[in-house]
């Protein structure tokens, strides 16, 4: 009965992750790549209130080639679009109202420091 109760105990916390992590998901698609995967783990721990949302794009075929990861900041009218590159490109949207706070903790993350960060304005003037 021991060995049972420990065999199930990771996996009911691990479902209660995931589903703590799919609350400010949203969209269609839900597969990440791999360096994505990695931005959104820092998404989902910012504190509440720092971001609305997130939605999960399209993915393609990396135009670089080499084993750089790159992550530009691009403002929208609604936020932030971060274009993730590295084993692939992935477009992630986030929906917030503090932009500035997001990229100071997205960029001041350790598990994100081999990434080169860049930001863009598409704001409609």
């Amino acid at each position: 009965m021991v060995l049972f109760y420990q065999t199930l105990v990771p996996y009911f916390n691990h479902a209660e992750d995931i589903k703590m992590a799919k609350k400010k998901a949203g969209g269609t698609h839900t597969t990440l790549i791999g360096c994505a995967q990695s931005v959104v783990d820092e998404l989902n721990k910012l504190p509440d209130g720092v971001i609305k949302s997130y939605s999960p794009g399209r993915i393609t075929d990396p135009a670089r080639s080499g084993s750089s990861r790159h992550l530009t900041f691009v403002h929208t009218a609604v936020g932030i679009e971060m274009k993730i590159c590295g084993d692939g490109v992935q477009i992630v949207t986030v929906h917030t109202d503090n932009r500035r706070q997001m990229i100071e903790q997205i960029k001041k993350s350790k598990k994100l420091r081999r990434f080169n960060f860049n930001e863009r304005d598409r704001t409609p003037r």
